[in-house]
């Protein structure tokens, strides 16, 4: 039986300039998501194209995904 979910909200909060910051809403991902795939969301929001973002997940950077 797995226990870790496969999908959690996450809220993206950045001290980026304003063109880089999204709403701090939590926005429901799966756990799967990599850096790779969560830079493709940001972007996405942003309607940005071709955008890296590092993500820090708990005081640490995001290297797997989500689930480790």
């Amino acid at each position: 039986m797995d226990l870790i979910p496969s999908n959690v909200f996450c809220s993206f909060i950045s001290t980026l300039p304003e063109e880089f910051q999204v709403d701090s809403a939590p926005i429901e991902v799966q756990t799967t998501s990599n850096n790779e795939n969560l830079s493709e969301l940001i972007s996405h929001l942003l309607e940005m194209e071709d955008v890296t973002f590092e993500f820090l997940v708990n005081g640490e950077f995001l290297r797997g995904n989500l689930k480790r």
